[in-house]
């Protein structure tokens, strides 16, 4: 049986856990009434008020086997028990048990302090409200209420002195007003370019990482998914009908991170409007202005400035990129150019060999062809595409 001091830095961890990781009101009603009665042989009684309640602690377990590992270093079972549903010889029985006397509330301390960066006097409430920002306010109240879920990441985009930096402010108040033990940081660009650059002069990267980076340090292989699984995979945050996911997922060429842009943007529109079943005429409505951006952005693209962008991003010359050389290091960005040109402007493959220096159109062919394979399991090739993409 583990010591009554163990025990209480095991419950103290869990909730703590629980704080960094879920809102206020969801600790609120499913941890905070929640008591540790023990641990026996390996395993955590816990006593809940509701047995409504044990469905959401059981998805809430890694609480307890983190926790587990940090204090005891093994692995921690638990035993779920509600007042709801016990008999009083049993509650008796637990009583009798409970190694924290009194330990219904939490005494977990706030993680270590880090400077947010925030201003706090910008916050929602004293937002001034217009109909052109009632959908950007609205995306950023659902941000700080479930944030690194909702609308993850959030763009805001618009002019100066339009409230961009006040809604930025008041989501990382509000989520620190709803959870004080979340670690938040507030950086302009400017600011973490500087710190990068310092971090690099001084060989501080490691410090730098650990302020910005979570890392895992774990390696996986993707593959761009089929339309069908592209609808499947949704289905399990959004219920929509089923044919209005298979309308969208049309819609997207393939990319998974423009099909949740794509969901996002449909339901957001949607709950803006107070919609609840999502027909396809509203994701239609929704999905046409990003549309229309996209269209009006390839409008103005070139060859040359699909080539321009390419030398740059690979630090290589034009000329080279268009010239005869052909080792590795100028022939891969030269492949990536074509298949961009490609596939961004629909150029044929006779006018792409033209513009990369009179080259033969099997010569084009057979680059679009190996970008194309590469695409489906190469993530490096991936996010250089999309790195590209986005510049245009």
């Amino acid at each position: 049986m583990a010591s009554l001091n163990e025990n209480q830095k095991f419950w103290a961890r869990v909730t703590e856990l629980a704080r960094q990781s879920i809102g206020k009101q969801a600790y609120d009603f499913f941890i905070e009434p929640a008591q540790l009665m023990s641990v026996e042989q390996d395993t955590a009684n816990i006593l809940l008020d509701s047995g409504m309640k044990k469905d959401y602690w059981k998805k809430q377990s890694d609480l307890i086997t983190t926790a587990g590992f940090e204090v005891f270093g093994r692995m921690i079972d638990y035993e779920l028990y509600a007042n709801d549903e016990l008999t009083e010889l049993e509650l008796h029985r637990l009583n009798n048990q409970s190694s924290i006397e009194e330990q219904p509330h939490s005494t977990a301390k706030p993680a270590s302090p880090l400077v947010s960066g925030l201003n706090e006097k910008y916050n929602f409430e004293n937002f001034v409200q217009g109909p052109g920002n009632r959908w950007t306010l609205a995306a950023a109240i659902a941000v700080a209420d479930k944030p690194g879920d909702t609308y993850n990441p959030l763009f805001i985009y618009g002019g100066a002195g339009l409230g961009k930096t006040h809604l930025m402010h008041a989501i990382g108040n509000q989520i620190l007003t709803d959870n004080p033990t979340a670690r938040i940081k507030y950086v302009s660009s400017e600011n973490f370019v500087n710190d990068y650059v310092n971090a690099t002069r001084k060989n501080q990267m490691e410090n730098f990482e650990n302020t910005y980076l979570i890392k895992r340090g774990r390696k996986m292989n993707f593959s761009i998914p089929s339309t069908h699984s592209m609808i499947k995979v949704p289905k399990f945050r959004l219920e929509f009908p089923s044919e209005t996911l298979s309308y969208i997922a049309g819609q997207i060429d393939s990319n998974v991170r423009e099909l949740e842009g794509a969901l996002n943007r449909v339901e957001f529109v949607a709950r803006a409007n107070g919609i609840a079943v999502v027909d396809i005429e509203t994701a239609s409505q929704a999905l046409r202005s990003l549309k229309n951006a996209t269209q009006q952005s390839l409008s103005n693209l070139t060859i040359k400035k699909i080539q321009d962008e390419v030398a740059n991003y690979y630090h290589i010359s034009f000329s080279d990129l268009v010239g005869p050389k052909r080792p590795k290091e100028i022939a891969f960005p030269r492949q990536i150019a074509m298949y961009l040109v490609r596939e961004l402007l629909g150029t044929s493959l006779p006018a792409i060999g033209t513009a990369f220096g009179g080259r033969d159109h099997t010569t084009v062919m057979y680059a679009y062809k190996q970008i194309s394979d590469k695409m489906k399991n190469d993530m490096d090739v991936q996010k250089d595409i999309d790195s590209i993409k986005r510049k245009f």
